[in-house]
C-alpha cells in the first residue's frame, strides 16, 4: 500500500506538473525548470518549513516535523522556475528514473541510483 501511495502522490505531481507547464505558456512564461523538492539534489530538506509557510500550509493540512518530513505522508512540495529566458533544465523529465535516459540529473543524489 505504500508504495502505491508513492506512485499515486507523484503521478498527481507529474500532472499538476503538466498544468502548471501549460498555464505558464498562456502567461507567456514558456520556459521552465525541472520540478525541484526539498531533499532531492541540492535543494536542503530544511527548507520545508519555509516552503509551507509561504505556501499556507496549515491551512492545507501540511506540516513538518522537527526533521523536516511532511505529515501527512505522501505530502510534496516543490518549485518549478518559471521564465521568459531559455534555461538548461527544462521541463523535460517525466521522473521515472527507471526508464531515464538521460546522461546527467539535477537530481545529483539520486544520478547513481538510476
Amino acid at each position: 500500500m505504500d508504495a502505491i501511495a508513492s506512485i499515486a502522490a507523484e503521478e498527481v505531481a507529474n500532472e499538476i506538473n503538466q498544468i502548471i507547464v501549460q498555464r505558464s505558456k498562456e502567461l507567456n512564461l514558456p520556459h521552465q525548470t525541472m520540478r525541484y523538492s526539498p531533499g532531492y539534489g541540492d535543494l536542503e530538506i530544511d527548507i520545508q518549513p519555509k516552503l509551507l509557510a509561504v505556501l499556507d500550509g496549515e491551512k492545507l493540512g501540511i506540516s513538518a516535523t522537527k526533521t523536516c518530513i511532511l505529515q501527512p505522508e505522501k505530502s510534496i512540495t516543490a518549485i518549478i522556475g518559471l521564465g521568459t529566458n531559455e534555461n538548461s533544465y527544462k521541463a523535460k523529465c517525466d521522473f521515472h528514473c527507471a526508464s531515464c535516459k538521460f546522461d546527467t540529473c539535477v537530481y545529483d543524489k539520486l544520478a547513481t541510483s538510476h
